[in-house]
């Protein structure tokens, strides 16, 4: 789907395309093996975060909560590092 934002209504136009990438495959979340999946683009554009747990936090505003509570705990739990594993990039949904 194509989707075109206005000037004045931008700001909510991105967060609200940002909360449907996440809560559509855009990060998952394995607990047990304190692994989280992302989209390769946020690879891609990771250097706008100065660290992984920056962009993390960040991604926080935009899952449900049950993913949020699940990162939150791998984030402060003090159980060890954090896995991140990006997932492909499916270019055909550019078709």
């Amino acid at each position: 789907m194509v989707r075109f934002f206005i000037p004045q209504g931008v700001e909510a136009e991105l967060k609200r395309a940002a909360r449907e990438f996440f809560q559509n495959g855009g990060i998952e979340v394995v607990l047990d093996k304190r692994t989280i999946h992302l989209s390769r683009i946020m690879k891609w554009y990771k250097e706008d975060f100065t660290e992984d747990k920056k962009m993390l936090k960040w991604i926080m505003s935009y899952i449900d909560a049950n993913k949020a509570g699940l990162l939150t705990h791998l984030l402060g739990d003090g159980g060890g590092s954090v896995n991140i594993v990006y997932q492909d990039y499916d270019w055909s949904i550019n078709n």
